[in-house]
């Protein structure tokens, strides 16, 4: 638990064990990530087509809970 320092330096502890161990140390044995964003993570991605667009954010949409979502979050006019 705790937090992932900022990148580079989960590669320059896989580069530090690694050379300390003898063999490579992947980011994943040490339980962090890499610097790179997966596309997953980055945000809702909407379908070309409308009506598959409006499928997937419904979808979405639904699986947010609502109710924490509006009591638990800061809302920003500026923002929009």
């Amino acid at each position: 638990r705790g937090m992932v320092p900022k990148w580079p330096t989960p590669r320059l502890i896989c580069v530090s064990l690694s050379e300390a161990l003898g063999r490579p140390v992947s980011l994943a044995e040490i339980g962090m990530r890499g610097g790179e964003r997966d596309a997953s993570e980055l945000g809702l991605e909407f379908a070309r087509r409308q009506d598959d667009a409006v499928t997937e954010a419904a979808a979405y949409w639904s699986a947010v809970n609502r109710r924490q979502f509006l009591t638990h979050h800061t809302f920003a006019v500026s923002a929009f």
